[in-house]
């Protein structure tokens, strides 16, 4: 099928010494492709950095780890009332019954939302669901992923950042709380998903992380503990050029100020004069 390609504006320019890198921010499912861009990014690098090993068996290491059962004060199935379940429910599964399929608006694949909340870790049962209500809604591609078989396509050195453990041991440390709250909130994805992609879009990362600062995964461990480690990790590629490191959006919040510490220029890449007009009317700096 034709894909709809869109420009790669979350990337910042990295440079020292006269040598040339990038760091971009990924999000993990979003509703258009940016495989074009990558190859253009990727035709100027040798190396391709990732947060973790995206293959197919890394990624079932993962699925296994997720479905343990779960402790039972993290049961997210007995953190929230019968009708948070209901509201949960009707907001991941879309409408359903025999009038809806008739009108072909039923989803031919529907997630069993009372099985994730309660026989799987709280990470995984909030990505699973997550995940199901935006593929009902469309959402067929994965930033990271997409770009991490490009690299692979093109024959680019493509390295993790950090092992298995380590992503595991950060996914286990997001408090049950954060998914909860986030279920409650299931009304107000709609409104939430529209903003996160104008701004993705846009490249305005202060932008982006004012719409998700409550995202579940956005906590001090898996952020700012994991930023200092991806900085150490990937600074000596930086430092030799011909590098592109790909993270999750919200790391870059931290990740610019650091680099520059380390004494690298870094700059926001392929933003038009549009995106700087709207950046000084709203008073924000976003370099």
């Amino acid at each position: 099928h034709a894909q709809v390609q869109r420009p790669f504006r979350m990337l910042w320019r990295v440079e020292k010494n006269g040598r040339t890198s990038w760091i971009g921010g990924t999000a993990h499912f979003f509703p258009y492709s940016f495989e074009s861009a990558f190859k253009r990014l990727f035709r100027q690098v040798d190396t391709v950095l990732f947060e973790g090993h995206l293959d197919e068996d890394s990624l079932e290491s993962v699925a296994r780890a997720g479905k343990r059962p779960p402790a039972p004060e993290a049961c997210l199935y007995d953190l929230l009332t019968p009708h948070e379940r209901a509201e949960l429910a009707r907001v991941v599964r879309g409408p359903e019954g025999p009038f809806w399929r008739a009108l072909n608006m039923e989803a031919p694949e529907k997630a069993d939302v009372d099985w994730f909340l309660r026989r799987t870790r709280p990470w995984y049962a909030f990505f699973s669901l997550w995940c199901a209500y935006l593929e009902r809604r469309g959402w067929r591609y994965s930033v990271d992923l997409e770009a991490w078989r490009t690299a692979h396509d093109m024959g680019r050195r493509v390295l993790a950042l950090e092992d298995m453990a380590e992503q595991l041991a950060a996914l286990e440390s997001v408090p049950p709380a954060r998914a909860v709250a986030h279920f409650r909130a299931c009304r107000q994805w709609g409104a939430y998903l529209r903003a996160n992609v104008r701004t993705y879009l846009r490249g305005d990362l202060l932008g982006m992380m004012g719409t998700s600062t409550e995202f579940p995964t956005r906590t001090g461990q898996v952020i700012a503990e994991r930023d200092q480690r991806f900085r150490e990790r990937m600074r000596p590629y930086l430092e030799r050029g011909r590098c592109c490191a790909l993270v999750g959006s919200a790391h870059l919040l931290n990740l610019r100020h650091m680099l520059r510490e380390d004494g690298f220029t870094v700059t926001p890449e392929g933003r038009g004069p549009l995106f700087r007009l709207r950046q000084c009317l709203v008073g924000r700096e976003d370099d």
